[in-house]
């Protein structure tokens, strides 16, 4: 009975679940509460993560939910951001927006938490809140690229064209996410394309020795100009640089 046996349990329930064998993750968490809930122990908190985790992948939604309970009666601090991000997941945008502002007043210093809250904002079309998390997010952290994609997923929100684009292309610069080319695929799909160009152009005018500039110029004269004379010449200059 003693607790290390369900610390035991619980360390394998992790592994399990990264390997996304949830039926065994999960009896190892029930065997892990036998011995840990006796003791009221602090590893507890890990267990119904792991739990929550497990029913997430599961698309149980109200086995989720009671464990997100469990996981924040026993250690709020972190389980509100990890709530919030479940409602996310089961596009319960409302309810991940109460608990991520409740989120940042604990982890007032974490930028994924601010992130996240400006994710959902982003999905409740609260564009001036998301763009001023985000915002804040890259204050916490200049190096956070996702704060980057989503403010400029704000400023597109907002219709404000040429920061979007800049902020997207700053994105890219730090770190070449899926998302910050979606954004200004988005742009050059719903707005005008042109815009992208010329600021692709103008990058790349500074920046001659990059081969992404000619090769994000390349998709668009591709994808929307049709000009694949145009698309076929950035490419080779991409591939020469």
């Amino acid at each position: 009975n003693h607790p290390s046996n369900g610390y035991a349990h619980t360390l394998a329930a992790m592994i399990y679940h990264e390997n996304n064998r949830e039926a065994a993750a999960l009896n190892c968490c029930v065997d892990a509460l036998k011995y840990l809930k006796k003791s009221d122990d602090v590893f507890l908190s890990e267990v119904y993560s792991t739990m929550m985790n497990i029913y997430i992948n599961c698309k149980d939604t109200a086995e989720a939910i009671r464990c997100s309970e469990l996981y924040l009666k026993a250690s709020p601090r972190s389980a509100l951001i990890a709530s919030g991000q479940m409602y996310h997941v089961f596009e319960q945008y409302a309810q991940s927006e109460l608990q991520l502002l409740k989120a940042v007043k604990w982890n007032s210093k974490t930028q994924s938490a601010y992130g996240m809250l400006a994710r959902t904002q982003l999905q409740l079309r609260k564009s001036n809140e998301a763009l001023a998390n985000a915002e804040k997010a890259i204050e916490l952290d200049s190096t956070y690229t996702y704060g980057y994609v989503l403010k400029g997923q704000a400023l597109y929100q907002l219709k404000r064209y040429p920061e979007a684009i800049h902020t997207a292309i700053r994105s890219i610069k730090q770190s070449i996410t899926s998302d910050a080319i979606e954004l200004l695929n988005d742009i050059a799909d719903s707005v005008d394309y042109r815009m992208v160009l010329d600021s692709l152009q103008k990058y790349e005018k500074t920046e001659a020795d990059n081969f992404l500039w000619p090769a994000l110029e390349g998709d668009i004269y591709d994808s929307y100009a049709l000009d694949y004379e145009a698309a076929l010449q950035m490419y080779l200059r991409a591939i020469k640089i």
